[in-house]
């Protein structure tokens, strides 16, 4: 399986957006704001941006697949994606290199092709 390449991003202009193939999100701390919250019942519940959404609609609608994944396992994010139609959903990852380059197979976007793709995890925004 191939893996992603590991130089430095490049910088976010028009012209390397549209080199976009495949838009690969973490969920935890990038489409939410990082925290966990439980109420007295137990149940889990994440805080995600309505206008984190409305990109992610507009990305879609573009032609644009979008996959998010995470390391968790979320019934609260498997109903946002599907309000949102997030095609592409792995939970319970542990080797995230490895769930995109199996996404990025089933969208056609093959290892020459992973400059055109968008990595976007917690602290780091990329595009390799």
């Amino acid at each position: 399986m191939s893996t992603f390449p590991t130089s430095d991003p490049l910088p976010l202009t028009p012209s390397v957006l549209a080199r976009v193939k495949l838009l690969a999100l973490d969920v935890d701390g990038v489409l939410t704001d990082g925290g966990v919250y439980y109420d007295d019942a137990g149940n889990e519940t994440k805080r995600f941006h309505i206008q984190d959404g409305l990109g992610l609609v507009l990305a879609r609608l573009a032609g644009l697949p979008v996959v998010w994944i995470t390391g968790r396992q979320s019934a609260v994010v498997e109903r946002r994606a599907r309000e949102l139609k997030v095609e592409h959903l792995r939970q319970g990852v542990r080797d995230k290199a490895r769930a995109i380059a199996e996404v990025a197979a089933l969208c056609h976007v093959t290892a020459p092709q992973f400059v055109g793709l968008a990595r976007i995890r917690q602290g780091q925004n990329h595009i390799a």
